[in-house]
């Protein structure tokens, strides 16, 4: 029997929770693939030892792409010739990226954004471990999740101007999150409740928009809201959207 692939997983959990679960262990356990500029000997996959030699891509917004696989990359022809795929344990690239905020095939239908909290629980097994689920999310909640002390209310203003321009965004949350274990500083996180998969443009936008409003040590992260999902827990249960769609 063929074995299902890490692509077909993620396209899987997508759009059905139960495959959520194998698609993080499957990501820790295989190949997936970072970029580099294309090299000048034109080879068409790198090797590890090459992320020692030049810096890997990461998009203006300072989230890192990795893919699945090579076809993944040139989807959407968003990404022509001009970089080097290079193949790396998902364990070993989440340790590299674990400060930053990372999305898997994001020129595809069906993508997965990782935000640092999420990277940090998936590399210490915590995410995995059922019987500590509800001690987690509480302790989650209380230490790591909650309301900003300094509202930025023209961030806020600016993103709610935005958002009317975005009908696939129905609500957006709110909140302040440390993760001691990450190691960055704490900062503002805004939960999207939409109506599609494909937040990536949606995000991309918002991040934009977000700039002028921010510090050069300052940074924002955004996620997109899942039912059961304990970042989003703490959303949908103790706090209201600042922006809902009529």
């Amino acid at each position: 029997m063929k074995k299902t692939t890490l692509s077909e997983i993620l396209e899987k959990a997508g759009n059905d929770a139960t495959y959520r679960e194998q698609f993080y262990r499957r990501f820790l356990e295989e190949n997936v693939y970072v970029l580099t500029q294309k090299e000048s000997n034109g080879k068409e996959i790198g090797s590890t030892s090459d992320l020692k030699k030049r810096p890997i891509v990461v998009f203006p917004n300072q989230v890192i792409p990795v893919f699945t696989e090579v076809t993944k990359i040139f989807e959407q022809e968003s990404i022509r010739n001009e970089v080097t795929p290079v193949p790396i344990n998902g364990r070993e690239f989440l340790k590299m990226a674990q400060s930053s905020a990372v999305v898997v095939n994001p020129f595809s239908a069906i993508y997965k954004e990782l935000i640092p909290l999420e990277i940090s629980e998936m590399l210490s097994g915590s995410m995995f471990n059922k019987q500590a689920n509800i001690a987690k999310t509480k302790q989650t909640m209380a230490v790591q999740i909650g309301q900003p002390s300094i509202y930025p209310t023209e961030l806020v203003d600016c993103l709610i101007e935005l958002f009317t321009t975005q009908p696939e965004v129905k609500a957006a949350h709110i909140g302040w999150i440390y993760n001691p274990a990450v190691g960055d500083p704490p900062h503002y996180i805004f939960a999207l409740e939409c109506a599609t998969k494909d937040m990536k443009r949606i995000t991309d936008q918002a991040a934009l928009a977000s700039q002028p409003f921010m510090n050069a040590d300052q940074f924002v992260d955004f996620m997109q809201l899942e039912k059961g999902a304990d970042i989003s827990t703490y959303f949908y249960e103790h706090t209201v959207p600042f922006y809902t769609s009529n």
